[in-house]
């Protein structure tokens, strides 16, 4: 087991040098993502439970929770651990039995064979379509999953369904007499010196479907997970259940690099497991090699990030570092963390434009239904945003390049969900007569929204994008 200084006193920080990650490789990664376009929010290396690098991309920092996506599943793994540790739940029991009081649509055999080890293995023996999420009008979770179809042998197939985790977290809330939020802040986050976590809800079951924590509180449950559970000399998770939930379970033949799957966690094909989340988000664990890595992201294409990064470290222990190695590349990090100058270009369309509100065609994904621009001083823009149901908001954004950070009220446009407020940075540029494109960055939710908008007479023609969504809008 590590010293137990190095939990106490978490994060002791490093050089890459002492962490044997080489700077060169390190520059070759950076320049590598610059000249893809690959947008890495944050990486943290620790070798030994120590900090050895920590980078931030701009506007991102260290205080900034991120939303941790699918991730989160493996949280939930954790949880049931700790409930099947106090005998309270057995993963071996089968899953009708867990909510005797339901009836359902269809009880087929297969679905009498369903345990809660299927529920973990992701392998219900549903269609993947079926559970590609539930319905917005679903007012009882555990009736809609129970009243689907199963038609494969459960344990057969693993199928990512994202929403049976979703039923987990009412097994253990069940089970433990508790929500999960409070087995995971009371068991396990609190025992870490873990900091305050955003939970993004499900009204009104309670339910959480992603949480909000730093990339350092990250770390923090990668170094629990590499330590067998142990943090300094508290057992925190036994070591047993983390054994078993990154074993390799069950085989997922589409995964290109993790081909098997645990309890909520990926066994990936370079040794290790992890917990992976949508748009780069990544705790990864590799005990044969000293090492955790914790990645944030807004890319689509994120798996490239994780194949760069994981060539990166397959090649840190190589030699010739020195200080201009590492000079280098803080020149090169600091070159791209700095805001690109954009000629402040104001044409005739912004003032004939300014102040006038365009309205669009309700849409389902972030798309606006009313926005407005404002130009005034010729060194910001003011962006009013509206959609379908209520929601409006006001921000700034800068016209040099550089992001303009500001802050948004609860249940506001760009948090699609209810939470204490948005920490958000814009920009944006003029990039002809006619065409102005913006790009909008909520902080702790990790996507981008870029807009571009092309003013033609009295109308305006809108593409959205967001993540791997793009809308076209037409004014009304």
């Amino acid at each position: 087991m590590m010293q137990a200084r190095v939990f106490d006193a978490f994060p002791i920080r490093i050089s890459p040098g002492e962490g044997r990650f080489s700077c060169r490789g390190l520059f070759r990664l950076f320049e590598t993502l610059r000249e893809e376009s690959l947008e890495l929010n944050s990486l943290l290396l620790l070798r030994g439970g120590k900090l050895a690098f920590e980078y931030y991309a701009h506007p991102y920092g260290p205080q900034i929770p991120r939303d941790s996506f699918s991730a989160v599943k493996s949280f939930i793994s954790l949880a049931v651990g700790l409930v099947t540790n106090e005998g309270l739940l057995d993963i071996e029991e089968k899953v009708v039995d867990v909510f005797p009081e339901y009836r359902m649509a269809n009880p087929s055999d297969y679905l009498q064979e369903m345990t809660v080890k299927h529920l973990l293995t992701s392998s219900t023996g549903h269609d993947g379509d079926a559970l590609r999420w539930f319905p917005d009008d679903c007012d009882d979770i555990v009736q809609w999953f129970l009243d689907l179809e199963v038609p494969f042998e459960p344990g057969s197939q693993c199928r990512i369904e994202n929403p049976t985790f979703l039923i987990l977290e009412r097994i253990v809330a069940r089970r433990a007499g508790r929500s999960v939020q409070h087995v995971l802040i009371d068991d396990i986050f609190s025992k870490i010196g873990m900091g305050h976590v955003d939970w993004v809800e499900i009204e009104p079951d309670g339910l959480f479907t992603t949480l909000r924590a730093t990339p350092l509180d990250y770390a923090r449950i990668g170094l629990l997970l590499y330590n067998g559970g142990q943090w300094g000399d508290q057992l925190v998770i036994p070591k047993n259940w983390i054994q078993a939930a990154t074993a390799k379970h069950i085989a997922y033949p589409e995964g290109l690099r993790a081909s098997f799957y645990g309890y909520l966690f990926w066994c990936d094909n370079l040794g290790g497991f992890s917990a992976v989340g949508d748009h780069g988000q990544r705790i990864i664990v590799i005990p044969e090699r000293d090492l955790i890595v914790v990645m944030t992201g807004t890319e689509p294409e994120h798996g490239r990030i994780y194949d760069h990064v994981m060539q990166m470290l397959a090649c840190d222990y190589e030699g010739g570092d020195g200080p201009s190695d590492e000079r280098a590349l803080t020149d090169l990090l600091t070159e791209m963390d700095r805001a690109r100058p954009e000629p402040r270009y104001m044409p005739r369309t912004a003032y004939d434009i300014n102040g006038e509100t365009y309205t669009f065609v309700p849409q389902q994904y972030f798309a606006p239904t009313e926005l407005t621009l404002h130009f005034a001083d010729g060194e910001t823009f003011r962006l009013d945003i509206g959609d379908g149901k209520g929601r409006k908001s006001t921000l700034t954004g800068s016209l040099n390049g550089e992001f303009l950070l500001g802050q948004l009220p609860p249940d506001n446009f760009y948090s699609g969900y209810r939470d204490a407020g948005t920490e958000v940075a814009a920009r944006g540029r003029w990039t002809s007569d006619s065409v102005f494109e913006c790009e909008i960055r909520p902080l702790r939710y990790g996507m981008c929204h870029r807009y571009v908008a092309t003013f033609h007479g009295r109308g305006l023609h809108l593409n959205c994008r967001c993540h791997r969504r793009q809308e076209a809008l037409e004014s009304q």
